[in-house]
């Protein structure tokens, strides 16, 4: 026993559990920094449901599809409100300013106060097809979801929708281009339907350009300084309807 008890004084032991320290240290940073990569954000077909011609990208040159879109994440993003990343506070201006703002496929960041992602949604058959999109939430850590803001657009449509969770406090929202509905549940922030039309030139697919945009709302009262540091991940599913 004494001998044991001996064992944890020597130099070489301490050398030891100085060194099992610092690599256990540098394996806790590579996952955290591996675990940045949850904050993906990830749009796929449903299985099978890429058969049955629905396709997805973000690029208008694509002939081969993916079923599965994955755009890179944001860190240190900021408050804001529609107001500023629009750049106007009438309908008309909001408008004008989402039409721009969604110009481009892929991702945007708009000065790390708004995440954008804009792709294709195609149908590759002849016939029209229904389709179902669903967006769910995961990943939730200090409360960002009671700050957070989903807004989808289709372009096709110009139909806007807002989506958040339900305020624990009412607050009326300032400068919205359209009233925010609450999340569907804890995990899924909401089930929306679209309909393409049928292909007659596969060099010229008939699509949908659809976009959801992300961001922390200003006017929240929950959005503090408690959700600092918290992260979110948001996925969406195509599927046949």
């Amino acid at each position: 026993m004494k001998k044991f008890i001996s064992l944890f004084k020597t130099k070489s032991f301490k050398w030891i559990m100085t060194v099992a320290l610092l690599i256990t240290s540098v394996l806790i940073i590579l996952i955290m920094l591996l675990g940045n990569q949850s904050g993906n954000f990830v749009v796929k077909v449903e299985s099978g449901d890429a058969s049955k011609s629905i396709a997805i990208t973000d690029s208008y040159e694509d002939r081969v599809y993916t079923n599965k879109l994955v755009a890179n994440g944001i860190e240190g993003m900021t408050n804001t409100t529609p107001r500023w990343f629009l750049e106007g506070d009438t309908e008309e201006e909001q408008n004008i300013g989402l039409k721009k703002l969604t110009e481009k496929l892929g991702n945007t960041i708009d000065d790390s106060t708004a995440y954008i992602y804009t792709f294709l949604i195609v149908n590759t058959g002849t016939n029209a097809v229904s389709i179902n999109l669903e967006m769910s939430v995961s990943n939730i850590s200090n409360g960002v979801d009671n700050a957070v803001r989903v807004m989808s657009y289709n372009d096709d449509s110009e139909d806007i929708n807002i989506y958040q969770k339900v305020d624990s406090i009412d607050t009326e929202y300032k400068f919205y281009p359209v009233t925010p509905v609450s999340f569907l549940s804890d995990n899924t922030v909401y089930e929306e339907r679209v309909t393409v039309l049928p292909t007659t030139d596969p060099e010229n697919p008939t699509y949908i350009k659809y976009s959801v945009i992300f961001w922390l709302e200003g006017q929240d009262p929950e959005c503090t300084e408690v959700i600092f540091n918290g992260t979110i991940k948001f996925s969406l599913k195509c599927s046949v309807a």
